[in-house]
């Protein structure tokens, strides 16, 4: 069973299977395939549901997350151009897993509307900000504050997802008189100016940042795979506000939805190209009156 885990490559872009190819085999080790058999089949569903959250959904990459079955209802409800038989295969597979890695889930089989937890999705408030300030500041060694910096600075100043923030080097940030600009490579590559509350933090992490290799986690040479920022944070402890890299990044959206910043331009800064994805925003967003915006909507209107 372990040997067909281990060599069996999913049908997946190659550079998506370099970053999730670990967590998925240790994913579908742990579920313990029913058969032989089943292992092909689990894989192959495993890595879809994994490439897809964090590409689309651009989630962490952990197991609580990518396999809760809220998700697993999402990644399954966006494949519309599959059967029904096939639908149902597949989901009955991803819950099957999901149950064995989490737990029972009360009424898997229900109306998704069930799983609409929110709490990996919540952003931080403005008191729970200046938290993670003190949270960073706080740690008991400089390898642990430096780190968090970059990573609280970056994924709440610039929406850079977990994965990405494995890729950046001091090449990527650029510091200029009245604006701090982060270049993010990789497949979703693109330019996003800092937030002006977040740019006093980037700058620090620029000027103390090395000239050569990865900004963050320099020492994880052999561990540098998606989720190894997330496995970090859960080692960090003190005072203040813990950061969680799904909430920093969802707190850096709903600051873009509150400033009415363009969808068009947002889904750019955000490296995303479905608007679905927005929607898991909209319930923390201020809460706006026609009637308050009236001349904006006729401008609007009449353009």
């Amino acid at each position: 069973m372990v040997k067909k885990i281990d060599s069996f490559t999913p049908k997946i872009d190659p550079t998506d299977w370099v970053v999730i190819e670990t967590f998925v085999r240790e994913a579908v080790r742990d579920a313990e395939p029913d058969r032989y058999t089943t292992a092909q089949p689990w894989l192959s569903a495993v890595a879809q549901l994994v490439q897809w959250s964090i590409k689309v959904e651009c989630l962490d990459l952990e197991r609580a997350v990518i396999f809760h079955p809220s998700n697993i209802f999402d990644f399954v409800g966006q494949r519309d151009s599959r059967s029904d038989a096939a639908q149902g295969t597949i989901r009955s597979i991803l819950l099957r897993i999901s149950a064995r890695l989490l737990g029972e889930h009360p009424g898997a089989t229900e109306d998704r509307r069930s799983y609409n937890s929110s709490q990996g999705k919540k952003p931080y408030t403005a008191s729970e900000k200046v938290g993670l300030r003190s949270f960073v500041n706080g740690q008991a060694t400089e390898h642990r504050r430096k780190n968090l910096e970059v990573v609280v600075a970056l994924a709440a100043g610039a929406g850079v997802t977990a994965v990405e923030l494995l890729l950046l080097t001091s090449d990527h940030i650029e510091v200029r008189r009245n604006t701090v600009l982060v270049h993010i490579p990789g497949k979703n590559s693109r330019t996003v100016p800092v937030l002006a509350e977040w740019e006093d933090m980037v700058r620090v992490v620029a000027k103390a940042a090395p000239k050569t290799g990865p900004l963050v986690l320099r020492n994880y040479v052999k561990y540098r795979v998606g989720n190894a920022v997330a496995d970090f944070l859960w080692t960090c402890n003190g005072e203040g506000v813990k950061p969680h890299c799904q909430r920093l990044r969802s707190t850096w959206m709903v600051d873009h939805l509150n400033a009415a910043t363009p969808v068009d331009l947002l889904l750019k800064l955000a490296g995303v190209t479905q608007v679905s994805t927005l929607q898991r925003y909209l319930p923390f967003v201020d809460v706006r009156e026609i009637c308050d915006h009236m001349d904006a909507l006729r401008l609007g209107a009449n353009s």
